[in-house]
C-alpha cells in the first residue's frame, strides 16, 4: 500500500490560498416565525445568564490562582536559589552523597539526553528517541454552520425575519455534529475518529551521570516542535493498523492524512436525503475550491526534544547517590524544579526565565480576563448608569482596580514580602480605583442633578 502523498499544496490534507478564501457555500433562506424567535430568544437569554454567572464567579478566582501561583513561586525561588549546589561535570563526575536532598544545578549537552525507554505510537508504528514528551494532535476536516437574520418589510408594513445559513468546511480539532443543520445532507460531517489525540511523557531521562523521574519530566519548559519524518523513518507504518485499516498516509509538513471513503450506503442514503433537503443539484463555486472532503483526518506528532547545540538546564533536588533528581518542596509547599532548553549560568537566571514564562502566559491571560469582567460587569450590572465610552471606561479602570488591589493585598498579608506584589502596589490600584470611581458617580451627579435642587431653580 502507498505510503505517500504527493507534498504539494492543492493536495487534499493541505490548505491552500483558494481553498482558504473561496470555502464559504451559501445554504437555505427560510422564513423564521415569531413563536421560534422567540423561544431561540428565551434559550439565547437563559445562556447568556448562565455565562454571565460563569464570567461573575470564575474570572476573580482565576484571577486569584494565577497570582497566587506566581507569588508561591516567585517566594520559593528567592528562598532556595542561593542555595542550589552547582553541578560543574555532570557527565563524568559520580552524584556526591553530600548532595542528597540537597537543590543541584547543572547543564547537559543535546547527546546527553537520553530516554530510558523511547516513545512509541503502536497505532502508528513510530518510535521517538530522546523525547521528553510526544503529543498526537488529530485535525478533522468539518462543515462549519453559521447563518445570518435580515429583517424584510411586507407591502402591508409587517416584518419578516428571513434567516440564510452558510456553511464553511475547514480543519478543526475536534467533531461537529451535522445533524442538527438545516441541510445535514448536503454537508454531513462523519464522525470518524479512530486515533484520538494524546501525550505521552517518558518514564525517565539519563542527563549525564544524573537521572530525572515522571514528575519533573512533565514540567519541563522544552518548546514544542512539529515532526517531520523521512521515508526511511517511515518505513515503520507498512502495515500497522492506522496504514491499513484507515489508509494514513504521510504527506508532508509533519501530517499523516486518512481520506474518507463514504460506503455505497452512505452514498444513497445522501443522495435520498438530499433531493428531500433541496439540496441534490445545488452546485456552487466554493465546490471547486476545497483542501478537504468531511470526514478526513491529518495527525500530526509534535514533541518535547532539546534541540541540537543548546543543550538543557536542570535544577532539582538529588534524591541518592545513583543521580536520581525530583522536585524539592519549599517551605510553602510549592515544588521547585526546571527543565529548561538551553544554557543558564546560575540558578536564579534559571528562575527568572520560568517566572518571565509564567507572566507572559498564565499570568497576562489572567490580568486581561479581570478586565474583560470588569468590561462586563460594567454593561449589565450597572448599564443604567452607563452612558457613554467614557463611563464604561472609568466603570472597567475603577472595578479591575479594586480587583486587583483586593487580591494583591491578601496575597501581599498571605506571603508577606517575598513576592513581587506588596503594599505599595496594592494600595496604588485602590487608589486608583476609588478615584476613577468618584469621577464616575460625579459625573452622574452632574448629569442628573438632585430633584430638590431642580425645584428650587
Amino acid at each position: 500500500m502507498t505510503l505517500f502523498f504527493p507534498s504539494n499544496p492543492s493536495t487534499r490534507g493541505h490548505t491552500g490560498f483558494f481553498s482558504t478564501v473561496f470555502s464559504t457555500r451559501v445554504g437555505r433562506s427560510r422564513i423564521i416565525n415569531n413563536s421560534q424567535l422567540e423561544i431561540e430568544n428565551t434559550c439565547v437569554k437563559y445562556f447568556l445568564y448562565l455565562l454571565f454567572f460563569i464570567v461573575l464567579v470564575g474570572g476573580p478566582l482565576y484571577f486569584f490562582y494565577a497570582e497566587n501561583e506566581s507569588a508561591l513561586m516567585i517566594r520559593a525561588f528567592n528562598e532556595v536559589s542561593d542555595k542550589a549546589v552547582i553541578i560543574h561535570d555532570p557527565i563524568y563526575s559520580k552524584p556526591s552523597e553530600t548532595n542528597n536532598q540537597k537543590l543541584i544545578f547543572f547543564h547537559v549537552p543535546s547527546e546527553q539526553v537520553q530516554t530510558d525507554y523511547p516513545i512509541v505510537d503502536h497505532d502508528f508504528g513510530l518510535s521517538f528517541s530522546d523525547a521528553l514528551s510526544v503529543k498526537r494532535q488529530v485535525e478533522f476536516c468539518q462543515w462549519i454552520e453559521s447563518s445570518r437574520d435580515e429583517t424584510v418589510k411586507n407591502r402591508d408594513g409587517s416584518e419578516t425575519t428571513v434567516r440564510t445559513y452558510y456553511y464553511t468546511k475547514g480543519w478543526v480539532d475536534h467533531l461537529i455534529p451535522s445533524l442538527a443543520f438545516d441541510q445535514p445532507a448536503a454537508h454531513h460531517n462523519p464522525q470518524r475518529n479512530p486515533f484520538p489525540s494524546m501525550k505521552s511523557h517518558a518514564s525517565g531521562v539519563s542527563v549525564g551521570k544524573y537521572h530525572i523521574g515522571p514528575t519533573l519530566i512533565t514540567k519541563n519548559q522544552i518548546p514544542e516542535r512539529t515532526i517531520s519524518f523521512s521515508k526511511n523513518q517511515l518505513e515503520s507504518i507498512r502495515g500497522t493498523v492506522a496504514n491499513t485499516q484507515h489508509n494514513f498516509k504521510y504527506i508532508g509538513s509533519g501530517y499523516f492524512f486518512s481520506a474518507y471513503e463514504p460506503s455505497n450506503f452512505e452514498k444513497t442514503l445522501r443522495t435520498l436525503f438530499g433531493f428531500v433537503e433541496g439540496s441534490l443539484l445545488d452546485w456552487q463555486v466554493a465546490d471547486l475550491f476545497t483542501s478537504c472532503e468531511a470526514g478526513d483526518i491529518r495527525i500530526k506528532f509534535i514533541d518535547q526534544k532539546p534541540a541540537l547545540g543548546k543543550g538543557v538546564t536542570i535544577i532539582g533536588r538529588q534524591v541518592s547517590t545513583n543521580g536520581e533528581i525530583e522536585l524539592l518542596k519549599a517551605s510553602n509547599g510549592y515544588n521547585v524544579g526546571e527543565v529548561h532548553e538551553g544554557q543558564f549560568n546560575s540558578p536564579r537566571e534559571l528562575f527568572d526565565a520560568t517566572i518571565s514564562i509564567y507572566r507572559w502566559s498564565t499570568l497576562l491571560g489572567a490580568r486581561i480576563l479581570i478586565i474583560i469582567w470588569a468590561v462586563v460587569i460594567s454593561l449589565v450590572m450597572l448599564g443604567d448608569y452607563i452612558t457613554s465610552g467614557t463611563d464604561i471606561f472609568l466603570s472597567t479602570i475603577s472595578l479591575s482596580s479594586l480587583m486587583i488591589g483586593l487580591v494583591w493585598l491578601s496575597l501581599t498579608f498571605s506571603h508577606g514580602s517575598g513576592s513581587d506584589i506588596g503594599l505599595l502596589s496594592s494600595f496604588l490600584c485602590l487608589i486608583v480605583s476609588g478615584l476613577t470611581g468618584y469621577v464616575l458617580i460625579s459625573k452622574q451627579t452632574v448629569q442628573d442633578p438632585p430633584v430638590s435642587s431642580m425645584k428650587s431653580k
